[in-house]
């Protein structure tokens, strides 16, 4: 089955027809270092806040590691030294916007649900319970405003494969963090759209993957 990530998919909605192939051909070859590397380029970021939130460190221990994380990007070569610093800008801005927010972090999950012969792995950032709700959230880093579409295809894709593993999470709680602007997205209401929207992609991506 052809397999893409919720975040992949969001890519492939919100581009036009070139950026899409694009898309397609590196989620079909996954060797090459390009997808590796955006996957995991705020890898540093991420593991501090789910540090943070789970061993209850205070707001100043965010900041010590935003600087951590610059005096090593002092040291470093250029291209690793520009990922340390936007990674330290990142858990700078969480501490600004969310160190208070108080949370229990639960067990990382994979997810996984599957649209027109499209696997759709989801990877939530944070797994958690907040007022005896459990919750899933995706962060989002980048300086400029994410795509409307990518925040719908996130929530959703993170609503339904939740559904599909037998989660008690409501759709409301499932939700992503543009972290820059400090702002908190969640599932609209009225979704169906975002549902059709996914389903015509997959199957897209089901035409174009053999001769990708």
């Amino acid at each position: 089955m052809i397999s893409i990530t919720m975040k992949g998919l969001a890519k492939f909605i919100a581009a036009g027809p070139s950026a899409q192939r694009r898309v397609v051909h590196d989620f079909k070859y996954p060797r090459q270092p390009e997808p590796r590397a955006q996957t995991s380029y705020y890898r540093d970021a991420k593991n501090a806040i789910r540090k943070f939130r789970a061993e209850s460190r205070p707001t100043s221990w965010l900041v010590e590691q935003a600087q951590l994380l610059t005096t090593r990007a002092s040291v470093v070569p250029s291209a690793i030294a520009a990922r340390l610093k936007e990674n330290a800008r990142a858990i700078r801005e969480y501490a600004a916007h969310f160190g208070g927010h108080d949370a229990e972090i639960l067990k990382d999950i994979n997810l996984s649900w599957a649209v027109a012969g499209v696997r759709i792995k989801v990877r939530p950032d944070l797994h958690y319970r907040e007022r005896n709700r459990e919750r899933l959230m995706r962060f989002e880093f980048g300086s400029s405003a994410p795509d409307t579409r990518v925040l719908r295809v996130l929530c959703q894709s993170m609503f339904e494969a939740a559904a599909v593993n037998g989660l008690g999470v409501a759709s409301r709680d499932c939700s992503v963090l543009d972290v820059p602007r400090g702002n908190v997205h969640r599932l609209a209401r009225n979704h169906a759209r975002t549902v059709r929207d996914i389903e015509a992609a997959c199957k897209t991506i089901s035409d174009m993957w053999p001769n990708v």
